[in-house]
Order: C-alpha cells, then structure tokens, then sequence
C-alpha cells in the first residue's frame, strides 16, 4: 500500500513538473512556400541565447509555450547585435506567444529567450 502512494505521488509531482515548463519552437518558411516547418525547439530555464542563419524574404514563426502563466521576453539581433525584433509591445505592455519574423536580409541573427520573474 505505502509503495502504491508513493508510486502515484511521484507520478503526480512529475506530471507537474512538465506541465509547468516552458517552451520555444522556430518554425521556417520560404518566400514561396505555404507552410511553416519546425527547424528548432527548446525547453527554456533561464536566459539563452542562440543563432540562425536567416534568409532574406522567409518568415519565422515563434510559439512560445510558457509555463506557470509566466511571460517570456524573445528579442532577435542583428549581426552588429542591433535589436531588430521583439515579442514585447511597449504600447499595450504585452508579450506575445505566437510572432512572425520576417527576415530584412541574409545573415547571422541572435535569438535571445528570457523568463519574465516578478
């Protein structure tokens, strides 16, 4: 009996676990194409930064699954480590979940993901 709860408790705390962890999906799609295909995802613990070689005229798609109702912030860089993108509207004071990037010209750009504490 002692080992059935115990066997349940674990299982539920794991549960728990994923379901409070959060999430970040790059999708591509071509200037002539319909549909976005998956190219990276990512479980996001802490600040991480990543790069990607856009292309001119494709579009990338970034869902964002965050858990515990917590914002994330994503900013995309230039390669001079200019911003060019943010998920954040400094006019509503809102994050988004689900952005498109549409890429100005080919390149080395830097994805910066970051939880949103307080």
């Amino acid at each position: 009996m002692k080992k059935s709860l115990f066997i349940l408790l674990f299982i539920c705390l794991t549960i728990g676990v994923f379901a409070q962890s959060s999430s970040i999906t790059i999708k591509s799609k071509g200037a002539t194409e319909n549909k976005y295909v998956t190219i990276k995802g990512y479980e996001i613990t802490e600040t991480q930064e990543y790069n990607y070689i856009f292309s001119h005229q494709s579009s990338y798609q970034i869902i964002i699954k965050s858990g515990k109702k917590k914002d994330i912030s994503v900013k995309i860089y230039d390669t001079s480590r200019k911003e060019v993108f943010s998920n954040y509207n400094k006019g509503k004071k809102k994050y988004y979940n689900d952005i498109i990037f549409k890429c100005p010209q080919t390149g080395i750009y830097y994805v910066k993901v970051s939880p949103i504490t307080g």
